[in-house]
């Protein structure tokens, strides 16, 4: 049986998962495993349209493959089930992942249970939580390894989100110390896009915008650099970029154009519909978690909104503009 040795090697040195897939199918096109992977890489682009694949993949008989095979495989599909909402089917595979972990494999392969760990964190909406896991497998992996890069890339992403700057500061002055990260798919470029959005710093942005356009975006990035791009310029021109209706993933950014043309009712009608088909959405703390509540208080619905404040604040996730939707429902409740 063929091995996936130039894929595993590409996965322990951090290397894009997608393209890894690719390289090594294009030599071995009848590699059962591999083509599953890779039908679980591209489903998980989409939401709601995967019932064939998942059929299909779990006809594999994944055990006559090597054991870190094994693990990127259950990797890929416990990351398929709980985007799917299949929770408890996802938890059978993170067991079933544990099980495969021993000492004698490689460290990068070791930690795909607390990578998945770290995972179901992240659809609770404990990222604080999630962050403390992350840094638990940084423990392991240690900087000589591609993946620990990738991963503390990842890291100081979401410090971002969480709005913990200082840390973020700190963290980032650290990673700029390992050697080599311009040879991997990472980019500091992107960090100080978040941030700067995170501190409402919009003008700085455009600068970063021009920049990393320049140097082309990783494929990883991309669509996260256009969602910055269009938040910055409904944010600081009023100007809707061109958006596809259809694309569900930009349903929040026509909410927030809607919010900024007063034209609450839509608003409140598009963010709805994005929050219903975006699991977490009401569970974050970054500012475009925001879009949501205040739609809610535009459209006087006091009540909603402190609930998802309050909601927020159940799992520890505050953020910097907390006081400002809490001091909005105030005023709103003394009319």
């Amino acid at each position: 049986m063929i091995t996936m040795g130039s894929f595993l090697e590409d996965y322990q040195n951090g290397q894009a998962l997608g393209k890894s897939l690719e390289k090594f199918i294009l030599k071995n096109p009848h590699h059962e495993l591999a083509i599953g992977m890779k039908k679980i890489h591209s489903a998980l682009k989409t939401t709601g349209k995967n019932e064939g694949i998942i059929a299909e993949v779990n006809q594999i008989d994944y055990k006559k493959f090597a054991v870190e095979e094994q693990l990127v495989f259950f990797e890929l599909l416990c990351h398929l089930m709980s985007q799917e909402k299949r929770f408890s089917t996802a938890r059978s595979i993170l067991a079933s992942a544990k099980r495969l972990v021993t000492p004698t494999i490689p460290v990068e392969f070791q930690c795909i249970p607390l990578s998945l760990e770290a995972n179901f964190y992240f659809y609770e909406g404990s990222f604080k939580k999630q962050a403390e896991t992350i840094l638990i497998e940084l423990s392991i992996l240690k900087p000589n390894s591609g993946r620990y890069i990738v991963l503390y890339w990842t890291y100081l992403i979401l410090l971002a989100f969480m709005n913990e700057f200082e840390k973020l500061d700190y963290h980032i002055k650290e990673f700029e110390k390992i050697p080599n990260i311009q040879d991997l798919p990472v980019s500091l470029d992107y960090i100080k896009l978040i941030t700067n959005t995170e501190k409402c710093n919009f003008k700085e942005n455009e600068s970063i915008l021009a920049k990393i356009k320049a140097d082309k975006p990783l494929s990883s990035i991309k669509s996260g650099v256009e969602d910055y791009e269009h938040f910055y310029h409904i944010i600081q021109f009023n100007e809707l970029p061109i958006i596809d209706e259809k694309d569900r993933s930009q349903w929040d950014l026509l909410s927030l154009n809607c919010l900024m043309k007063n034209d609450f009712k839509s608003a409140l009608e598009w963010i709805h519909k994005y929050a219903d088909q975006t699991i977490i959405y009401k569970l974050l703390s970054n500012l475009g978690s925001y879009t949501l509540i205040r739609a809610e208080l535009a459209n006087k619905n006091i009540n909603t909104a402190e609930l998802y404040l309050e909601s927020k604040k159940k799992i520890d996730n505050t953020s910097i503009f907390d006081d400002f939707a809490i001091n909005k429902t105030l005023s709103l409740k003394k009319k």
